[in-house]
C-alpha cells in the first residue's frame, strides 16, 4: 500500500481494491533532504541537462514521441523527474535496451488509474490508454555520468537504425 499498490515489480494489477499513498518520509529522511536541499538547484540542472542531450538526440527519430524540450516554453519548468518518450514499439525498445543492460520502466506497468475498476473508475479514456500502451522512462537521475547517458543515446538511436 506503500507504494500506491505495486508489486516489487513497480506493477499495480488492475483490479487492486485499494489505491495506496506514496507519502514515505520518516525523521532520518527528512534531516537527509534538509542537507539535500543546498545542492537541490544542481541536481535539477543536471537532469535539464540530460534532458537536453535526450531531446537533441532522439528529435531526429521520427518514429519516437518526445516531451517538451527544457527550454520548450518560459512559462514552463520541468525538473525532469522523468524522461518519458512514446513509441510504437515500445516493448521491443525495452528489451533492446536491457540486452544492453539500460534499465528502463514502463510507468505502473502500462495501466492508467482510470482502468482501475475495483477503485471505482468508469471512464473510458482511448487517449490514455493508448499513451500507456507507447510510453516508456528512460533512465533520468543527476547522478548519471555522461558516459552513462551516451550508452542511453547510443542504444536508442541503434534500435531505429
Amino acid at each position: 500500500m506503500r507504494n500506491h499498490g505495486a508489486g516489487t515489480d513497480k506493477t499495480i494489477s488492475p483490479d487492486c481494491p485499494v489505491w495506496g499513498t506514496n507519502a514515505r518520509l520518516d525523521n532520518l529522511h527528512a534531516a537527509i533532504l534538509s542537507f539535500k536541499l543546498d545542492w537541490y538547484g544542481d541536481a535539477i540542472d543536471r537532469r535539464r541537462s540530460i534532458a537536453e542531450r535526450y531531446d537533441a538526440a532522439f528529435s531526429k527519430i521520427d518514429r519516437l514521441s518526445l516531451p517538451p524540450p527544457p527550454a520548450a516554453a518560459e512559462r514552463h519548468f520541468d525538473i525532469f523527474q522523468n524522461y518519458e518518450l512514446c513509441c510504437d514499439d515500445r516493448d521491443a525498445l525495452k528489451a533492446h535496451l536491457a540486452e544492453r543492460h539500460i534499465g528502463t520502466i514502463v510507468q505502473w506497468g502500462g495501466v492508467a488509474i482510470h482502468e482501475f475498476r475495483a477503485l471505482g473508475f468508469t471512464q473510458n479514456l482511448p487517449r490514455t490508454d493508448a499513451f500507456f500502451r507507447r510510453s516508456l522512462l528512460l533512465p533520468m537521475n543527476h547522478l548519471l555520468r555522461d558516459a552513462q547517458v551516451d550508452a542511453v543515446i547510443d542504444a536508442v538511436a541503434e534500435f531505429f537504425e
